[in-house]
């Protein structure tokens, strides 16, 4: 069990310095009890124990100080709080960065970025972190420095003056925008997500739609930011099981427990037919809700439950910040849209078991894509390849939106969510004519299904299979 410390190394989990904390904070207001630290540092290592990503210094110095307040120790707590406010003013006389010398950083501070107005509103809406110890949203010198310092210290270097020139250099061409980290980099570069969750600095990803883990992959990749590519040509599609009908999904009431008692995995029981889900609160509790859900549908493991009930009771309410990835929660009310309707692509014209064809492969991949809204701020990013024979695939987006006797636009909730991805077709070889003078009829309505190039990405790469959506 790890504890990520405030330079980025991850160590091992001490309780004894919790112990010791507590007790110097008793001892400066003549209060000690070696039993109420003992009981605070095993609340404490029960919670990180059973949590799925590693904690900070600062997370669990948090939970010291909730921990003395619930207990009514109200001297001890402001006497531990006066200890952490202290150590940070002498953290802050520091260097902020490992690479970059505050006075290099701060000579940038009132240079105008060179952006144009819609840039800057991207920026902010996008890119810049909340910086809550400041009460605002970071400035673009800022944004490029906590970046550069994370880009440059992946590298392992011989000398230490080489590191800051390089540094510099990197700031001054990224400031100018004459270079470029990737955009999940920009947003979480230099945080601990990009410490804890690596994939998360990734922009794009892709596989094959061949198995229904895959539905898994793609909910927990988008929800860390990466764009996410899938093939849904038929030799693909065609692997997946059959499916059944039978099973009934009830959502329960959502009823939040407290922020110290929500479980982040997702957890199941079972009684007789009935499966109960309690979806964790976590990009993993969320993704294995989804993967447990489709497995009662189509694996002979659950083929005996009948009903399943699904518990939103832990995950955090709409709006509240998350702390590690940044932005803000999604709620609970998303996940279930994906829930409910993932069970209905399932269940359509199922008259007792199913083969699902293309375009319910790809309805799942942007059902899921539509309910996550990264940190509450960014769509997410998904491109779909289809057969070149396939018309539902070819005909998806025709009829998103349809009008009414008197004109108006209607949105059609049932398959809206195919917006989500870019859709095209993988010619493995030359069209002819006819095919791509059809296919830009269809383009002219619909601004899709394009078509993807496959016999000349093969020359490239022979066993290449799709790409992703950073190539369109």
């Amino acid at each position: 069990m790890n504890v990520l410390k405030r330079n980025g190394k991850q160590v091992e989990y001490d309780g004894s310095k919790i112990i010791l904390a507590i007790q110097k904070a008793m001892s400066d207001v003549n209060t000690l009890s070696e039993e109420v630290a003992q009981e605070i540092e095993d609340d404490i290592f029960a919670t990180i124990n059973s949590s799925e990503e590693s904690w900070t210094v600062e997370e669990i110095s948090d939970e010291i100080e909730k921990q003395l307040m619930h207990k009514d120790l109200y001297e001890v707590a402001k006497s531990f709080i006066l200890f952490r406010n202290n150590r940070s003013k002498n953290r802050s006389t520091d260097k902020s960065y490992k690479y970059l010398s505050k006075e290099f950083v701060n000579s940038y501070k009132n240079k105008k970025p060179p952006m144009t107005e819609l840039g800057t509103l991207v920026y902010y809406r996008t890119y810049s972190r909340y910086l809550p110890e400041k009460n605002r949203r970071e400035k673009w010198y800022e944004t490029v420095a906590r970046v550069v310092d994370y880009n440059v210290g992946l590298a392992k270097w011989k000398f230490e003056k080489e590191a800051k020139e390089e540094a510099e250099l990197l700031y001054d061409n990224v400031f100018n925008l004459r270079q470029f980290p990737s955009g999940r980099t920009l947003w979480s570069g230099g945080t601990k997500t990009s410490l804890t969750n690596r994939i998360s600095q990734f922009n794009c990803a892709f596989a094959v739609f061949d198995n229904f883990d895959i539905a898994k992959d793609i909910a927990y990749l988008l929800m860390l930011g990466v764009g996410f590519g899938f093939s849904v040509e038929k030799q693909y599609v065609d692997a997946l099981p059959e499916v059944r009908n039978n099973v009934n999904v009830i959502h329960q009431a959502y009823s939040p427990v407290t922020k110290k008692k929500r479980k982040e995995a997702t957890e199941f029981n079972v009684t007789g037919d009935v499966m109960e889900i309690i979806v964790g609160d976590g990009k993993i509790g969320w993704s294995n809700a989804i993967d447990l859900l489709i497995k009662v549908f189509y694996s002979i493991d659950y083929d005996f439950v009948n009903h399943v009930m699904i518990n939103y009771n832990n995950v955090r309410p709409f709006g509240e910040p998350l702390k590690t990835f940044g932005g803000t929660a999604s709620g609970h009310e998303a996940l279930q849209k994906i829930l409910e309707k993932i069970s209905n692509v399932m269940k359509k014209d199922n008259q007792g078991k199913k083969k699902l064809k293309p375009i319910e492969a790809m309805d799942i991949a942007t059902i899921i894509a539509e309910g996550i809204v990264v940190g509450g701020v960014r769509r997410s990013a998904e491109m779909c390849l289809s057969s070149n024979d396939d018309d539902e695939m070819m005909n998806a987006k025709m009829n998103l939106y349809t009008q009414d006797e008197d004109g108006n636009w209607i949105v059609n909730s049932e398959i809206i969510h195919r917006m989500m991805s870019n859709n095209s077709t993988a010619y493995w070889e030359k069209p002819s004519f006819k095919e791509l003078k059809d296919r830009f009829e269809i383009i002219k309505y619909s601004a899709e299904n394009n078509f993807f190039n496959m016999e000349a990405a093969r020359k490239r790469k022979p066993n290449v299979k799709g790409t992703n959506p950073l190539t369109v």
